[in-house]
């Protein structure tokens, strides 16, 4: 059966906006608690813009205790998704792009954090989440 969308509208972790540095986004409540288990969200990385020699990786993080601990569901990259730390790092993304990839939906809070490396970077992207729900599973 497939799967269907959820919730009307994305979340966003990060909005569309300018960085040269690495940071770590806002804790942001999923309400996924709910639904643990029963669907996963899509990840959606849009990287609009770079300048000099820019690398960027997003880490999707997620948090059972409303951000005491927090766990890496997903490193996303410009050639997929590592998922729970576990397997190799992927390719940083380097140009435009957008990448998709599952993440599991296991914590109510979830945050982004960017990684970014090279020369002289700036790298304008978003980070959002959409929630696709198993109905096999509701």
């Amino acid at each position: 059966m497939a799967n269907i969308p959820l919730l009307g509208a994305p979340v966003t972790l990060k909005a569309a906006g300018a960085e040269t540095v690495s940071t770590t986004g806002a804790l942001v409540q999923t309400l996924v608690a709910m639904s643990a288990g029963k669907g996963f969200w899509l990840a959606t990385v849009t990287c609009t813009a770079t300048s000099g020699t820019p690398t960027l990786l997003i880490v999707i993080e997620g948090s059972n205790q409303n951000g005491g601990t927090w766990d890496e569901v997903a490193m996303i990259g410009a050639d997929g998704v590592r998922t729970w730390g576990l397997g190799t790092q992927p390719a940083p993304m380097t140009s435009a792009v957008t990448v998709q990839v599952p993440v599991a939906a296991m914590a109510p809070v979830m945050r982004y954090r960017s990684i970014i490396g090279g020369g002289t970077p700036s790298v304008t992207y978003s980070v959002t989440l959409a929630f696709f729900m198993n109905p096999d599973r509701a």
